[in-house]
């Protein structure tokens, strides 16, 4: 099989603005790209992605899943970063509680939540939807779960 080089740079601002595009002719390149910016290869289409990820003996994650050797250092032990009996063990422990059927209970919590948070910053007049929203939801509705209090939350 030939690998169709992909010379746009995944951390360019303009795949970072607009990175729909960049899937979409990655797609039509091919099942496999090279982008050689990152010295990695990716999968783009839906049907090699489910591919990859049904054949861990194949396409191992213990050596690291980021284009970013930094990243892999940090993932080290984690659940992502693991194969095999260690990744099942890993997977059965932190996974069951994110099934639908455990999170459904808490869908009007997760929702009064969001809610709460967005009527909060739409006050505010002006705020960063990434940084002030999308990353904060999630670690307060964690925080909350778990019975932490409001102590340092500005600093998560």
């Amino acid at each position: 099989m030939q690998v169709v080089t992909y010379k746009t740079d995944f951390y360019s601002d303009e795949f970072i603005k607009d990175p729909i595009p960049h899937y979409a002719e990655m797609r039509e390149l091919g099942p496999v790209v090279w982008l050689p910016k990152q010295n990695s290869y990716a999968v783009a289409r839906h049907a090699e992605v489910v591919e990859v990820l049904r054949n861990p003996d194949v396409f191992i994650s213990g050596r690291g899943i980021s284009i970013s050797d930094d990243v892999n250092k940090m993932l080290i032990g984690s659940t992502v970063n693991s194969d095999g009996d260690v990744h099942r063990k890993r997977r059965s422990l932190t996974a069951t509680p994110l099934r639908p059927k455990n999170i459904q209970p808490l869908e009007d919590f997760i929702r009064l939540s969001a809610q709460n948070l967005a009527e909060a910053l739409v006050k505010k007049g002006e705020f960063d939807g990434v940084t002030e929203f999308a990353q904060i939801l999630p670690l307060s509705i964690v925080m909350d779960l778990v019975g932490l209090d409001d102590s340092g939350r500005e600093n998560i």
